[in-house]
């Protein structure tokens, strides 16, 4: 089948539809649907089926969902914004149809009106900000032009005015990323501090929002756009601070600052803006934390500066590049200060605790009381005489009690049950886990992982080797549960032989690791991830702290730390003994996210991954400018980019460097290699790479056509019940490996959990 075929059946099914022959159009759809990659234009006939079969627009736009890359125009972006407007009109939303028009236009480069009543309407708001209708209509106005953070501005001065009950505010806000800080941060009781920052997008609307901000009781900076000051010779920056600070003029309402760009002979090399951002945040707020507004566009070039550096999170997300025009926002300032937001209370404390035991184990865990009942065992049925704990952080949804449940049940004194304050996703769910533990030694593992009888024994010696190491890298077993992927499960693998005599313990370069995964991006598993293949001594916070200015605060809580280890440390001490087991099991959230689903897969997990996905709309990380270049997709080059690009961005490795183990196109290359274009959002991640491949320059785009663009969209027959059968045999032998150890299908040795899969890989280990 060609292209032109495939587009051409579809053109078929749509009239059918039109037509009202429903049950031939899904038949058409049904058959369609075996030829991959399933192109946007098909999730339309099947979202134009579900509309005329189900009279129900919510079901019919929820198949659209994830499906389309709003960058640029590509075939069935038309007809898919067409349908969405017309749904969403039908489903009386009509705010959401307006602003769904306008973001097609602008990303197809065309001029809105909305625009000019945009502008119209800020001129009235400048007259009469306090009015009812002005500001009603200033709302709309910046929500039909997706401008999202202003929308929300004024809508919260609504409520608070009485303008608007609170339970008609726009339920858009609470599906974009972090959007619940910025309400939180807003709507608090206390003065929090706010910098809102001009540029040639924003000029208009930022001294309108500075003063509704100022409303709720809060401190408010405006920086106008940078005065240009000629200079003979380049001078510091920096030493133009004072300069600004002096020409500050305070009002009511708002401070106005005027930063200054220095150029010479006319041309700018530096403004000040990061230095004014940084003195407000030190010496103006409370707490050395504010939150800074701007364009996405300048957000991006603040983050970048050296000066801002670890003391700064982009939080509002990356949509398209006509929305980085709009208003974004950032916190600021000092890590801990903006934790504390998160977690309710002040974390320095926990920082600065004294150990109480020498152990800590750490399991975070949400709604898996049933393997974590195993997994707590293996912690408890430990050789090791000397005082530990087992900090459980239940950060199960609202309702659910299971662990807590689960841990009276067991009544163990070495078991300490801790809840987080909100739901919280999961790099935050393991940072708050971390400053909750009490052991002068961390390591942590999840609800479905095995701890071995003697780890803790094995580390007490090692620690007492090698006093001034703060972390320590050890072998892993691995075990995959019943259930778990179909052809993986009952999958027990022992990496090598041992010598229970003789523990081998010497040191890694850091930067053999990273060119291990430069040949094989699988080998991210063998960095210090901090998390079931490592641990650290406490301290080892407060050197986080020093070198990044940050602790958990990536793409993930595990690549992300283990590639930042690589980067600020020179070697690690790496223990060639065994001392946990990973178990993965079918509600493990890593596996969760990493499996490329086929429908059915998709259907089973539906349940469990709502349990295992629904929190709070704060806390969330947001990747910067780099990471955007490759659009994510599940896979583990995808995963060792995205931690490359943030050590970049948080300046602890350099883009070179970077490059050297995995550029982008090698990313784009082996994600392709690994990633199904089964998956129904193949059609959307090629569009949307293909668009990216653009933004960095022509030869890379030229390349992506020519390479990639050209081949990969030709449709070909993909027999999903012959996928279904292939994923259930079993994809491992069970055999030996040429460094001792073993794989076998540990069914055949009665284990049905990670407590069994322990004593098993005791007894053959000899251990």
């Amino acid at each position: 089948m060609t292209e032109r075929d495939y587009f051409e059946h579809i053109r078929t099914i749509r009239k059918q539809i039109a037509k009202d022959r429903l049950e031939r159009a899904n038949d058409l759809l049904t058959r369609l649907y075996a030829y991959k990659p399933v192109r946007l234009l098909w999730f339309v006939a099947k979202a134009e089926y579900i509309l005329k079969k189900e009279e129900n627009p919510e079901a019919a736009l929820a198949i659209l969902d994830g499906k389309y890359f709003l960058g640029e125009d590509y075939p069935g972006l038309r007809e898919c914004m067409e349908f969405r407007v017309k749904a969403l009109r039908q489903a009386g939303k009509e705010h959401d149809a307006i602003r769904e028009e306008y973001c097609y236009q602008k990303a197809c480069g065309k001029d809105s009106d909305l625009d000019a009543v945009l502008i119209q309407t800020l001129e009235a708001a400048a007259e009469n900000p306090e009015n009812e209708k002005i500001l009603s209509d200033l709302e709309n106005a910046f929500y039909h032009t997706s401008d999202t953070a202003s929308s929300l501005i004024v809508q919260m001065e609504q409520i608070r005015s009485g303008f608007l009950p609170e339970k008609e505010k726009h339920p858009q806000f609470s599906k974009i990323a972090n959007y619940g800080y910025l309400e939180e941060k807003i709507a608090a009781t206390e003065t929090n501090t706010f910098i809102l920052v001009m540029d040639e997008y924003l000029a208009p609307s930022l001294e309108i929002l500075g003063n509704l901000l100022s409303r709720f009781g809060h401190q408010v900076f405006l920086l106008t756009e940078p005065l240009p000051f000629e200079t003979e010779n380049c001078l510091d920056l920096q030493n133009t601070l004072e300069i600004s600070m002096d020409n500050m003029q305070c009002y009511p309402d708002l401070c106005i600052v005027p930063p200054v760009v220095l150029t010479q002979n006319g041309v700018p090399y530096g403004d000040n803006r990061e230095y004014m951002i940084d003195y407000i945040c030190r010496e103006k707020s409370l707490k050395d934390n504010v939150v800074v507004l701007c364009s996405g566009c300048l957000l991006d070039d603040l983050y970048r500066r050296d000066t801002l550096r670890g003391r700064m999170d982009r939080l509002s997300p990356y949509e398209t590049d006509f929305q980085e025009e709009k208003l974004h926002f950032a916190w600021v300032g000092n890590y801990l200060s903006y934790i504390s937001d998160l977690y309710g209370y002040d974390v320095r404390k926990d920082i600065d605790v004294k150990p109480e035991v020498a152990f800590s184990i750490l399991i975070p865990a949400r709604n898996s009381a049933e393997t974590l009942r195993y997994s707590l065992q293996t912690c408890l049925n430990q050789r090791y005489t000397g005082s530990y704990e087992i900090v459980v952080s239940d950060n199960s949804v609202d309702g659910n009690t299971d662990i807590y449940d689960l841990c009276q049940e067991l009544n163990d004194p070495r078991i300490r049950y801790v809840k987080t304050p909100r739901s919280l996703i999961l790099t935050k769910s393991f940072e708050f886990g971390y400053l909750q533990t009490r052991g002068e030694f961390v390591l942590s593992m999840g609800s479905d992982d095995g701890l071995l009888p003697w780890g803790l024994n094995t580390l007490e010696k090692v620690l007492k080797q090698f006093p001034e190491e703060e972390i320590v890298l050890w072998d892993r077993g691995f075990y995959a549960w019943p259930g778990f992927n179909g052809g993986q499960e009952n999958m027990f693998t022992i990496p090598r032989m041992y010598d229970k005599e003789n523990i081998t313990v010497g040191y890694t370069r850091t930067s053999d690791f990273l060119d291990c995964a430069s040949q094989n991006e699988k080998m991210i598993y063998s960095m210090p991830l901090l998390y079931i293949n490592s641990g650290f001594r406490r301290t080892y916070l407060k050197t986080l702290l020093k070198k990044t200015g940050k602790l958990w605060d990536g793409s993930c809580q595990d690549i992300h730390t283990g590639i930042i280890n690589c980067c600020i440390q020179e070697r690690i001490l790496q223990v060639v003994y065994p001392i946990t087991i990973a178990g993965m099991s079918s509600t493990s959230i890593g596996y969760l996210v990493g499996v490329a689903k086929t429908k059915l897969e998709q259907k089973r997990a539906e349940t469990a991954y709502r349990l295992l996905y629904h929190q709070e709309n704060v806390g969330k990380f947001v990747p910067p400018e780099r990471n955007r270049l490759l659009m994510p997709a599940g896979s583990d080059a995808c995963v060792l980019y995205f931690a490359l690009s943030c050590a970049v961005a948080e300046g602890v490795l350099t883009e070179e460097r970077a490059d050297q183990v995995l550029n982008w196109q090698n990313a784009v290359l082996r994600t392709l290699q690994t990633v199904p274009l089964s998956k129904e959002n193949s059609d959307s991640f090629i569009h949307g790479e293909r668009f990216m491949a653009g933004k960095i320059d022509d030869d890379r785009k030229q390349w992506f056509e020519q390479e990639i663009y050209s081949n990969i969209l030709i449709p070909h027959f993909v027999d999903d019940q012959t996928v279904e059968r292939q994923k259930a045999q079993k994809m491992y032998q069970e055999e030996r490996n040429s460094a001792g150890g073993e794989t076998l299908d540990a069914s055949r040795y009665g284990v049905e959990n990670i407590m069994d899969a322990v004593s098993l890989f005791e007894k053959r280990s000899g251990l």
